[in-house]
């Protein structure tokens, strides 16, 4: 497992706490659409931690420990019952948080908050979501992961698993191909999803991956790394599950195709409000005749992000300057009054 700041235990969880009553957790099912109990602590854990992950980029540990306290008060008890939150370091490729309950571990991905993560998500070319051509449920045999417990392994041959620069093709991707969003592709190539995956399992846990906006495109791209990695093996929809919120589109029609006829549907869930614009847009492939102008708007970006920073750093070496001449002008006037007092002696 990555390593992370860990944050305090959340003492949420006392020895009598249970879910509602029957009559309670039918309606909040009906209400939501879950089938099942575990369905619906998954659903209300995610839409927590979906939220508490952004105060995690806010300030220290506790602080976000003590708003997603706030937010689960808001639940009947035993609904989410988180018992510990961990969260990545600054550092990583994309910011989350891990939090575990009895049976599950979850990881929840940020959604846009930081300028570079607005240039992912304007990052709309597309790549090859997988380089291997091997039909549909085949195995690679190459770039196999273990499975804890199993004696034989299973084969991934994702692109997407591999974080070797320029392994997937780029926006050339035939139609018939799965490709997706080349912005969020790159986001989900920084994380250790077969290692968490891998953690889970020995810990014998569910794996709930979520996350809002950026951070559900984020969460269904590992989640179909990690389905594409088993597909030889038989992976309950309970054990590996997905949940997002206000997610845009993340690949083309060759890609839901390819989900249908996997069978992986019922891995993910995505909610959305009928408001929200974000699920509603539109993923166009890139064609070759529009490369030229695609490769300008990169360039355009990347110089844009360049006279971000630029301008960061000198906004930080002004406010260093204003400071070093309001302590010399401090010391000056000081030192004048001390200068006048003397003379009236």
């Amino acid at each position: 497992m990555p390593a992370g700041r860990r944050g305090p235990a959340l003492p949420w969880q006392s020895s009598g706490e249970q879910p509602g009553q029957p009559a309670e957790d039918r309606s909040l099912l009906d209400a939501t659409g879950c089938q099942t109990v575990e369905e619906l602590q998954d659903l209300l854990s995610c839409l927590l931690l979906s939220e508490a992950v952004y105060k995690a980029a806010e300030g220290p540990p506790a602080a976000a420990a003590a708003a997603l306290n706030s937010l689960r008060a808001e639940l009947p008890p035993g609904l989410a019952p988180l018992l510990s939150v961990q969260y990545s370091r600054r550092s990583t490729e994309h910011r989350h948080l891990l939090a575990r309950s009895a049976t599950t571990l979850y990881v929840a991905f940020m959604g846009s908050k930081h300028p570079r993560d607005y240039l992912a998500d304007a990052n709309l070319l597309t790549r090859l979501l997988w380089s291997e051509t091997a039909p549909a449920g085949g195995s690679t045999g190459s770039d196999r992961i273990e499975q804890p417990g199993r004696s034989s392994s299973v084969g991934a041959g994702t692109a997407a698993a591999s974080a070797a620069p320029g392994a997937p093709a780029e926006s050339a991707a035939p139609s018939a191909a799965p490709a997706v969003h080349r912005g969020f592709l790159s986001r989900a190539e920084g994380v250790l999803i077969e290692a968490l995956w891998a953690h889970a399992q020995r810990q014998g846990l569910r794996l709930v991956l979520c996350g809002h906006s950026l951070g559900g495109a984020v969460a269904q791209l590992c989640t179909l790394r990690l389905l594409h990695a088993l597909r030889s093996a038989l992976t309950p929809p309970a054990a590996l599950r997905c949940i997002v919120f206000g997610a845009p589109p993340i690949g083309n029609a060759a890609l839901a195709e390819r989900v249908q006829r996997e069978g992986w549907e019922p891995h993910f869930l995505r909610m959305a409000l009928p408001e929200d614009p974000v699920p509603r847009l539109l993923l166009q492939p890139a064609s070759p005749a529009a490369a030229p102008e695609a490769a300008a708007n990169q360039d355009a970006l990347a110089a844009a992000e360049a006279q971000e920073q630029a301008a960061e750093v000198a906004g930080q070496a002004a406010e260093e300057a204003a400071a070093a001449y309001g302590a010399a002008q401090q010391q000056a006037w000081e030192r004048q009054q001390q200068l006048a007092l003397l003379a009236r002696l």
